[in-house]
């Protein structure tokens, strides 16, 4: 901490000297679209007439606003620019008395009300730094154009997709919004499987995420937003995907708009279909046991998804919008296991197969109200969802010969609804300063009944099975309230909140007569603090505080024995975790060639962390979710962006931090501490006619787990794409995984047994992808 201030003071003195004996005048403005709405990513540059030398750039945040540093008086022009909309030119004069100069709003209208349909090509910055969140331009994403949203996810950086669609930053888990709401989809990585990653404008990841957002997530949200047709009249794109392992999509959004009205539709098909083979092998050295199972894998996904909706402008400052959507999600999987059990010299085969179908359906409605008042920036929003999934799952684990276990076929269904309301009041305060208000209420209401039978080896018959059979009920209530001012004084910036959550739980097993409540109110601060070095630098500081509750899945008291040497289990007794995290961050911007540097160093620690543990039973494993006491991790990420106009870009991202657990010593490992790492390189090669070579790779060391680690893994994807007919036509073929390197792959030692398990699925495919706006 010593090292860090006197770092600080370093920085703020040269800040100072640097900016003495200049006169520095703040342009500032605001940024809308022709129905007032805020435009956030808009590229905005100040140059001096006389002297083009001299030249400041600056981005629009998130409420419009802009803000830029000029020294020297004299004539000054003003461009601003936004993909699809017509570019913005003023020109004006600071004297040498001016301290402020206030543009006003500046009106952005469509490229399209151009004359001739002159195309306007802007140049948007990758990465713009805002409080609380970093946004990434999806646009300025390579080799993933015949991907998916989750796709588009693991090259984003300091996130990471693992191979079961759980998405973590930094390596622990994270909330996921959909333009700043969570999915209707009770599984959220089906959600992103439905969303081509073409319909993605950008991506916010904020792992100190303020006030105004969930306080779910041990290590912040990550916020995908959705593109916005804006443009009048009939229109849309149509997306067509195949590869040669069978993953198809199809997809095409439609929509209509007028001075009132706006009528959009989207319907999106995905199918595809993943082989692979897994290896386990557990040694119990307390009586010399071995056990190695083989297992062959064909899972088959067919996904639907759509969207109806409808937007009212009454005015330029009120509208109102309804949105239904209605999707299924099938999985088939199917496996065909072989299992070794050798003791001293005893030896004991079987083999068996394993077939599981499941099926959800999931209904939606939002409801979206928006007000903008007569002050600039003054704004109210309410939202209302009810969601309806149901799902109906049937398996069989047949046991073709041996005695190992015993046939199993099982029958379930599941209800989930979700009812939401929210509503957030954001007020602007002088010139500066704004305060935001804002509730949320969310309702969980679950059901999940299984009818377990199983075969008597000497009747033929199958029986009942009690203790693998499941009727749980599960209720769940998050009630918010949150304030938050933010504002600026001078060359610093500020937010600061504070949130409120009261969360019941009940959960009810009608098998075993037995049940669980409990009901908790939390508070959770959120600060941060910026400071602007220069023009292009600034460094930051943020702290808040999170909780992981524990889910339906993780503690729903059923054992799933699909795997027969790993039995999967809920535990009903989870506690909350509780997070407390900061970080600061550096900043440098290189606008001439829109090349960027950050550089973040973060330290969190967890109490109650929950995380999978592996115990030994009789003649198996159980893994099941666990409290294991303090989790702890220090790090530090660097990202790096060089970009040459025309030729090629190259962004890097480097994340290392030290993690340790302290808990009981059959959850965790002997090993105290961990280092982990990861190395995430994306490229851009601009070749003529318009064609785009992109590339992207990844190497992570050895991650740390409560009782091992997962060994390191890595791969490279290599796209080609290229757009003609004025940009709208693109087609793309890209190689994932190139060199067929990727696998999930663990390993976990206690002084009770060791476990080493190796998934590798077919991952080296060929993807083709077209594309067309009209």
């Amino acid at each position: 901490m010593k090292i860090l201030r006197i770092l600080l003071t370093i920085a703020l003195v040269n800040s100072t000297m640097h900016a003495m004996g200049q006169t520095t005048d703040h342009v500032i403005g605001k940024i809308v679209d022709e129905d007032n709405k805020t435009i956030q990513g808009a590229t905005i540059t100040a140059e001096k007439i006389t002297d083009t030398t001299k030249r400041v750039n600056s981005v629009s945040d998130s409420t419009g606003r802009f803000s830029l540093k000029v020294m020297g008086g004299g004539s000054w022009r003003l461009t601003i620019a936004f993909v699809s909309y017509q570019t913005v030119k003023k020109s004006f004069i600071i004297a040498n008395d001016t301290a402020a100069i206030n543009i006003g709003t500046i009106i952005m209208y469509p490229a399209k009300q151009m004359l001739n349909e002159v195309r306007i090509v802007a140049e948007r910055p990758f990465m713009t730094q805002e409080p609380d969140k970093t946004v990434f331009d999806a646009a300025k994403i390579g080799a993933v154009s015949s991907g998916t949203a989750s796709d588009l996810l693991t090259q984003i950086p300091l996130v990471n997709v693992g191979p079961s669609g759980d998405i973590t930053v930094r390596g622990k888990a994270a909330g996921v919004l959909i333009d700043g709401k969570p999915s209707p989809y009770t599984d959220v990585s089906t959600a992103l499987q439905m969303i081509p990653s073409t319909s993605v404008e950008r991506v916010e990841v904020m792992p100190t995420p303020s006030a105004k957002y969930d306080a779910a997530g041990q290590s912040g949200l990550i916020n995908i937003i959705l593109k916005k047709n804006i443009k009048a009249g009939f229109n849309g794109v149509v997306n067509l995907d195949a590869a040669t392992q069978f993953d198809d999509h199809a997809g095409t959004d439609l929509n209509y708009r007028n001075k009132h009205i706006r009528v959009f539709a989207n319907l999106n098909y995905h199918a595809n279909r993943i082989f692979g083979n897994r290896t386990s092998q557990q040694f119990f050295p307390l009586d010399n046991t071995t056990l190695i199972q083989k297992a062959s894998n064909t899972d088959k996904h067919r996904d639907l998804d759509s969207r109806l909706g409808f937007d009212y402008l009454f005015n330029d400052k009120t509208d109102l919008s309804i949105t239904q959507n209605i999707g299924s999600h099938t999985i088939n999987s199917s496996s065909l296991l072989t299992i070794d059990s050798a003791q001293n010299n005893n030896r004991v085969a079987a083999t068996g197969s394993n077939d599981i179908m499941t099926r959800n359906n999931m209904y939606s409605t939002t409801l979206d109200f928006t007000k903008r008042f007569e002050k600039d920036g003054e704004e109210l929003t309410a939202t209302a969802r009810y969601v309806n999934e149901q799902s109906h799952t049937s398996g069989e684990l047949d046991n073709i010969n041996g005695s190992f276990y015993n046939s199993q076929v099982n029958k379930g269904n599941g209800k989930n609804k979700m009812y939401l309301l929210q509503t957030d009041f954001a007020d602007p305060i002088g010139s500066n300063g704004k305060i935001e208000l804002g509730y949320k209420s969310t309702w969980f209401i679950d059901n999940n009944i299984l009818n377990a039978t199983t075969l008597n080896n000497t009747t033929g018959n199958y029986f009942y099975n009690n203790a693998l059979s499941n009727n749980f009920t599960y209720n769940q209530q998050v009630h918010a309230l949150y304030a938050l001012y933010s504002g600026k004084l001078g060359s610093f910036k500020y937010k600061a909140g504070l949130r409120s959550e009261l969360d019941i739980l009940s959960g009810e097993s009608r098998l075993t007569n037995t049940s669980t409540s409990s009901s908790h109110l939390n508070f959770f601060p959120s600060v941060y603090f910026s400071k602007s070095l220069t023009d292009n630098q600034s460094l930051s500081i943020a702290y808040d505080t999170r909780i992981a509750r524990p889910t339906f899945l993780q503690i729903l008291p059923y054992t799933d024995i699909s795997n027969p040497i790993n039995h999967q289990s809920g535990n009903p007794g989870l506690s909350d975790a509780y997070t407390h995290h900061a970080e600061l961050t550096y900043v440098l911007l290189m606008p001439k060639s829109n090349s960027m540097f950050s550089a973040s160093v973060y330290y969190s620690n967890t109490v109650n962390s929950i995380q999978l543990v592996t115990l030994p039973q009789n003649g198996y494993l159980l893994t099941t979710p666990e409290n294991i006491g303090r989790e702890a991790t220090e790090g530090v990420d660097i990202i790096y962006r060089l970009n040459i106009k025309k030729l090629f870009s190259v962004t890097g991202t480097y994340d290392l931090n030290y993690n340790t657990f302290n808990g009981s010593s059959n959850t965790t490992s002997n090993v105290s501490g961990f280092w982990n790492s990861r190395l995430h390189l994306d490229g851009n090669i601009f070749l003529p006619a318009k064609f785009i070579l992109a590339a992207h790779g990844e190497i992570s060391g050895p991650q740390h787990i409560p009782q091992g680690y997962n060994i390191s893994n890595r791969g490279i994807d290599v796209e080609v794409k290229h757009n003609f007919l004025k940009d709208k036509v693109t087609v793309a073929a890209m190689v994932s995984d190139i060199f067929h390197q990727r696998r999930q792959s663990t390993h976990l030692v206690t002084s009770q047994f060791i476990e080493d398990d190796i998934l590798k699925e077919n991952s080296r495919i060929l993807h083709f992808h077209l594309s067309y706006i009209f």
